[in-house]
């Protein structure tokens, strides 16, 4: 995170489902200064992105109506592979109900396929965080450049770097990646600002499930512990409404195969709807799933109501206090501890949910934050605390954090800390698959760890670097090989340090000071695109968005010709259809940055249509 204070700061929730983005009206008050993106007259942002033909890009509410029309070309649910391989888990879980391609590359990296064309994860989300910053700029005039984005709490060094990369790919400069769970903290504390309180924030969004223990001491907020599952989200609960649908629906049409290529169109509708339906559940009794001509002609009706549901999810609701108690028992607390539980994510409003919680804490959860926009709105506090100067790290209170003292320091008013801690922990392979832990799970950040290390004939050290909780590699997660070369042959010994800094991102550096050798590696997962390739990816959007807009202005041409042929005939309407296409044009100049010209071409079928009817 650089000292430079920004001009334009976005606070962003970059979530699986949806975006939700909180900016600054005005640097010098607290008071009502932070506010909502609008996007059409809403404000979160579906996280869905079209692939146009000639690879143009359009994203948000409209395109993910066209889910059904379009599966093979509307994207969605890219967190869930940001910072994966081809085969993990998430990426197969997702491969199996979505309607789009997904290859891998030749380093098992994932690759979404459209009009074979490839685009990584990271490139789903740059665009729309493009389409971010557009909206942006239409509503304040300014140019967005800087931006905190909220990650899960558990989301491991290769999640971060790719959604780093993402950010880049968008010209957005990441000043610092803010936890989720803690972002929902600092919003609580600006409703409710009250001193020595532990919260518990429940995250139970779309993709994962994060709890973390926050303590509120003066102006310090100490997160104590994370846990979570990173694998569950409100998107398994969509599913299994899916397939419950399809139980029912197989009774009639006992052929019926979801995974045919040729059910793909009704089966992303259905998954569509089964998230509709979870959120109605939220605030009804019972809910009518149809998808209108699902199978040989037959349209799909289920109607399911809240105690069918709370027994179809039993399974997930069983899983949310393993979390919880692990959080509780990493910061040495018991439930009696907690002075208020904080709901974050849709997945947090489903009653069952809530009910679950009631039991371990009862009488304890806060209503005052709304569960969508709470994340954002504390991404959107720590923007303005960064720019006014007022945002401190863990090294200005390491005494106090490392229980050196017994008081927090005191900072000038309005000024705050934020301490994280280390949600996984790092370490390398030893012999016989032994995992050596360097970097523990559960202690504040920034980390480090110095090991010396014994140089290879060839003057090289290689490490092999692993992320997880067991004491074998295999049961871990390999994030990458590190190797140090053109070490001096005089160095006989190499010390080695292995650090995590403010923003979770781990560092490698290796030094002699014997020979002088010294180097850094700014350590990054297999799948990383380096400078050259978001250089590419970057020049290609651009070249798509040209497409794009240069089949606009050839459609703007044909209205011209053809309204040509109204003027001797119908002045009236000829002025009234010169009027609307000049609004079309102005089309093209607002989305020229985006590239999302789908708007200007509804607009000009609509003047064509009325041209032809009046000829």
């Amino acid at each position: 995170m650089t000292n430079s204070k920004p001009s334009t700061m976005l606070g962003i929730d970059l979530g699986t489902s949806s975006i939700v983005v909180h900016h600054i009206a005005d640097t010098r008050t607290e008071k009502n200064s932070i506010v909502p993106l609008n996007f059409q007259g809403k404000e979160t942002l579906p996280s869905y992105v079209m692939i146009q033909e000639g690879g143009s890009v359009a994203c948000g509410a409209a395109v993910k109506d066209q889910i059904a029309n379009n599966p093979s070309r509307v994207i969605f649910g890219a967190k869930r592979l940001i910072g994966h391989k081809y085969h993990d888990r998430p990426v197969q879980e997702l491969f199996e109900n979505v309607g789009f391609e997904i290859q891998p590359d030749e380093d098992d990296n994932p690759l979404i396929v459209v009009d074979g064309k490839k685009y990584m994860p990271e490139e789903i989300s740059s665009f729309l965080l493009e389409h971010v910053k557009e909206t942006y700029k239409s509503a304040t005039g300014k140019e967005a450049t800087d931006c905190v984005i909220t990650v899960p709490a558990n989301f491991n060094d290769a999640q971060r770097n790719a959604t780093k990369t993402a950010a880049r790919i968008a010209n957005l400069n990441v000043r610092k990646f803010l936890s989720e769970p803690t972002a929902a903290a600092i919003a609580y504390y600006n409703i409710e600002p009250k001193d020595k309180i532990h919260l518990l924030v429940f995250d139970f969004g779309a993709g994962t499930l994060d709890v973390s223990i926050v303590y509120i001491d003066g102006q310090v907020f100490n997160v104590k512990a994370v846990a979570g599952n990173s694998n569950l989200g409100g998107a398994d609960i969509d599913k299994i409404i899916a397939d419950y649908c399809i139980e029912q629906f197989k009774k009639k049409q006992s052929d019926f195969n979801p995974k045919d290529p040729n059910n793909k169109k009704n089966m992303a509708l259905l998954l569509k709807t089964a998230e509709e339906t979870k959120i109605a559940l939220s605030s009804m009794d019972n809910s009518q799933i149809t998808v209108p001509n699902f199978y040989n002609g037959e349209d799909l009706s289920v109607k399911l109501r809240v105690s069918k549901l709370n027994s179809l999810i039993e399974l997930i609701l069983d899983q949310i206090p393993t979390p919880i108690h692990s959080a509780l028992k990493a910061a040495s607390l018991k439930p009696a501890n907690i002075d208020g539980v904080l709901l974050v994510g849709g997945s947090s409003m489903i009653p069952a949910v809530k009910d679950k919680l009631e039991e371990i804490f009862p009488e304890k959860i806060k209503s005052a934050l709304n569960p969508l926009k709470a994340v954002s709105a504390g991404a959107a506090t720590i923007c303005q605390k960064f720019m006014n100067g007022q945002l401190r790290d863990c090294e200005d209170v390491k005494d106090y954090v490392r229980q050196r003292t017994v008081s927090p320091p005191m900072f000038a008013p309005g000024t705050i800390a934020v301490v994280d801690v280390q949600p996984i922990t790092i370490g390398i392979k030893t012999a016989n698959d032994r995992f050596q832990k360097y970097i523990i799970s559960n202690k504040p950040i920034p980390q480090k760890t110095q090991i010396a290390f014994k140089v290879k004939e060839n003057n090289t050290l290689t490490i092999q670097v692993y992320q997880g909780e067991s004491s074998k590699c295999s049961e871990n997660i390999f994030l990458r090989d590190v190797t140090f070369k053109n070490i001096p042959k005089q160095s006989t010994n190499v010390l080695l340090t292995i650090a995590i800094n403010n923003e979770g991102m781990l560092v490698v550096e290796a030094n002699d000071p014997e020979t002088g050798y010294a180097q850094t590696i700014d350590f990054h997962y297999d799948g990383k695109l380096d400078d050259a390739k978001v250089q590419e990816i970057i020049r290609r959007h651009k070249a798509a968005n040209e497409t794009g807009k240069k089949k606009a202005e050839e459609k703007l041409t044909q209205l011209y010709d053809e309204s040509k042929k109204l003027k001797s005939t119908n002045r009236d309407l000829y002025m009234q259809i010169q009027h609307q296409i000049d609004e079309a044009l102005d089309e093209i100049d607002e989305m020229e940055d985006s590239g999302d010209f789908k708007k200007f071409f509804e607009l000009a079928d609509q003047i064509s249509k009325k041209i032809q009817s009046n000829i």
